[in-house]
């Protein structure tokens, strides 16, 4: 049960892993489209103009290295869950497994003891009946004082 429940933990940090490196890379995708349209764009403005565009093309450089390495570490994260994810399936199999062969074991064991009770019971009804003989044939002596 434990094992099944951490399964269950790591493929849902597995999850968010995928989602997180979908979300990181479409935000760089993104990021640095716009910094090259911004980058294309003819200049001609007024100091004030360029100033703030390259402000802006700056923030946007900044934007798509942080998704980028977000991305990064999202795909570290799911190189790191998939191992864990692997490693706790093998858990809960081994357990299942385990659990299998104790419930074999158990329905043997209950199978065994079924066929031995009637063994037992006849023995036990063959030595009462030979009791019963030995003392129909003594002869009652009796407490004679």
């Amino acid at each position: 049960m434990l094992a099944n429940i951490a399964r269950r933990e790591a493929m849902t940090g597995y999850a968010e892993a995928v989602r997180e490196e979908g979300r990181s890379h479409a935000l760089a995708t993104r990021s640095r489209r716009l910094l090259d349209d911004y980058s294309e764009r003819p200049g001609g403005a007024c100091a004030d103009d360029l100033r703030d565009l390259f402000a802006f093309k700056h923030s946007l450089g900044m934007v798509a290295s942080q998704a980028e390495e977000a991305r990064r570490d999202a795909a570290e994260q799911l190189n790191w869950h998939s191992q864990v994810l692997a490693a706790a399936a093998a858990r809960a199999d081994a357990s299942d497994d385990r659990l299998s062969a104790a419930r074999l074991a158990f329905s043997s064991a209950l199978e065994r003891r079924e066929e031995e009770t009637p063994r037992r019971v006849a023995r036990k009804l063959q030595s009462e009946e030979n009791e019963a003989v030995h003392q129909a044939a003594a002869p009652d002596t009796g407490n004679c004082a």
